[in-house]
């Protein structure tokens, strides 16, 4: 293994770089970091396979292959990010709509309620005079058979 001059290029000014000799040996931070990442890529493609230009990432041998890889995998990963968040703003949308139906549900349900209550309320007026008039009725019965008798 040789080790390599690696420029590290500054994320607010891509032109302005330091280079990094002896420290950092790129063949061995591929086969130890990179190369994994690609392993386990590979098994990923399998699973959710989709329309993708690579057979395989671990078959990527060259520096600016991987390098293209590494640019290609951060596009899908910002395109996930978007399509993810497209779907969890309308998530957000149904549930918000769901919650409002709810208690919009919830308000109907108590007039409901209410309106039974009184029901309940007038029926139970109504059964009290109901069996007042009865007793009244038997009172009158019984005077009159005593009156017959």
């Amino acid at each position: 293994m040789s080790t390599w001059t690696v420029i590290l290029e500054n994320r607010e000014d891509p032109s302005a770089g330091e280079t990094q000799s002896g420290g950092i040996n790129v063949v061995k931070m591929i086969c130890e970091q990179v190369v994994p990442l690609l392993r386990y890529l590979d098994g990923k493609l399998g699973k959710y396979g989709g329309p993708f230009d690579v057979e395989s990432y671990v078959e990527l041998t060259d520096v600016e292959t991987i390098r293209r890889a590494i640019v290609d995998l951060r596009h899908r990963l910002k395109a996930s990010r978007v399509a993810f968040n497209a779907k969890s703003h309308r998530v957000v949308e149904l549930t918000a709509d769901m919650a409002k139906r709810h208690r919009a549900h919830a308000a109907k349900l108590a007039a409901k309620a209410k309106e039974l209550a009184e029901c309940v309320a007038a029926w139970s007026l109504e059964l009290e005079h109901l069996e007042k008039l009865e007793a009244a009725m038997r009172c009158s019965r019984s005077d009159r058979q005593q009156k017959n008798n």
